[in-house]
């Protein structure tokens, strides 16, 4: 798959708290290592961050988002039902010519403790006194019924209640 940034096994914290990465291959002056406060450290790194909304893998050849061809080897999504008058599924004509193909459905919203679960291995609706499920009965976004619940049951009380 994808290759780190930055090796773990080349910086190292010396004592005086800064880092050193040691490079490649010796530069002019025969220097084996980069000598960084921590706070240039991370700056290097953040420099490495994409963008938002980056795509961070361009396709070329058959699988560019505009090549004719695409439609023959990219799988299809699922297809979606027309509800009402009766006329059936939808059909849209591919770029590339050919046999008709089903219109896509619109993909659905994965829901954030999936992410959470498929990205960390955090199952975030776990009740960490019992182990049970837990469900969310309410959103409360008003600072004053935020601060009269946490006062009541405590920001850290982990009796389980359900």
């Amino acid at each position: 798959m994808a290759r780190p940034a930055v090796a773990a096994g080349r910086v190292s914290v010396l004592p005086d708290g800064n880092v050193a990465y040691r490079v490649k291959a010796p530069r002019s002056g025969a220097a084996t290592h980069r000598v960084m406060t921590p706070m240039e450290f991370m700056a290097r790194l953040a420099a490495l961050v994409a963008p938002p909304r980056t795509p961070l893998v361009r396709y070329h050849g058959v699988l560019a988002p505009n090549s004719p061809w695409r439609v023959a080897v990219v799988p299809l999504p699922p297809v979606a039902e027309v509800c009402g008058d009766g006329a059936g599924k939808t059909a849209a004509e591919p770029a590339g010519g050919g046999e008709k193909r089903e219109a896509p459905t619109k993909r659905a919203r994965i829901e954030w403790a999936r992410l959470l679960w498929r990205v960390w291995g955090v199952d975030a609706l776990k009740c960490p006194a019992c182990e049970g499920r837990m469900k969310m009965i309410a959103a409360i976004t008003e600072r004053v019924g935020i601060v009269r619940i946490l006062e009541h049951h405590g920001p850290l009380d982990r009796r389980c209640r359900g």
